[in-house]
């Protein structure tokens, strides 16, 4: 990414400066690199991940601070000169995970494999910055889109890594028409891998999601599970609701 800094402009930004360790901090913002876009930040989460990033990912070797948050939405201020799909002004998207565009992985759509930023040894993937005034998003064509104008902010930033993972686990595991799948945990992530399943598996299917938390299990029903069982039930439950055949995917969202 560029490390050209933007004279004058600066991103108050939420870093991590030792284990289990944040603090507020005025960082330099670059200038945008060819396929890069500068990014003003309208919103932005606090994702279960970033938990772990404070208390337990190591601080890499001769690095002050790291940059938090890779969950946003947010306006494009400038891109650089090979970018063609945003331009200034534009309401935007961004994967919390990025790639390059072009590398085998890439290709095939596994961008989070990315074997340019994601496969090296200590190197990571991640969009971190996100909680901050600024950010600068890398291959801006691959890794960004617009926001319909009717999306809200609220509605868009789901796409950035909740949504997009539980439509992903939906669609690695090759749900389709009249599948049974068992969704475990319906955390958010749970949630949007549930009403994924559910648009996909329409018809004879079933829906299985396995949550005890009284609030998730009505989510649940809402978005379209047409069984929802307590984890200490889930085993019979699973096996009756089947008549012991058992399901065709089965979708660990817990994350234990």
């Amino acid at each position: 990414m560029s490390t050209a800094a933007r004279t004058g402009v600066v991103s108050r930004t939420c870093v991590k400066t030792a284990d289990g360790v944040i603090k507020m901090v005025e960082l330099e913002v670059p200038e945008p690199a060819g396929h890069e876009a500068l990014v003003a930040i309208r919103m932005a989460t606090v994702c279960g991940s970033d938990i772990h990033y404070v208390d337990d990912f190591p601080m890499p070797k001769d690095i002050v601070h790291l940059a938090m948050g890779h969950e946003m939405v947010g306006t494009v201020v400038a891109v650089g000169a090979t970018v063609r799909s945003v331009r200034a002004g534009d309401r935007v998207v961004a994967s919390c995970l990025y790639g390059c565009g072009t590398c085998a992985s890439c290709q095939r759509g596994l961008v989070s494999c990315c074997e340019r930023y994601g496969s090296l040894p200590g190197v990571t993937n991640l969009l971190t910055g996100c909680q901050g005034d600024y950010i600068v998003v890398p291959h801006a064509d691959v890794n960004m889109a617009k926001v319909p104008d009717g999306v809200s902010d609220d509605q868009a930033i789901l796409a950035t890594d909740i949504m997009s993972t539980g439509f992903a686990a939906v669609e690695r595991g090759g749900v389709s028409a009249g599948d049974t799948v068992a969704v475990f945990a319906q955390g958010p992530v749970g949630l949007c891998a549930t009403a994924t399943a559910a648009a996909r598996a329409r018809g004879a299917g079933q829906i299985i999601a396995i949550e005890s938390i009284p609030e998730r299990v009505e989510l649940a029903r809402q978005l379209g599970a047409t069984t929802v069982l307590a984890p200490s039930q889930a085993g019979e439950g699973l096996a009756e609701a089947t008549n012991g055949r058992g399901v065709d995917v089965a979708i660990e969202a817990l994350g234990r």
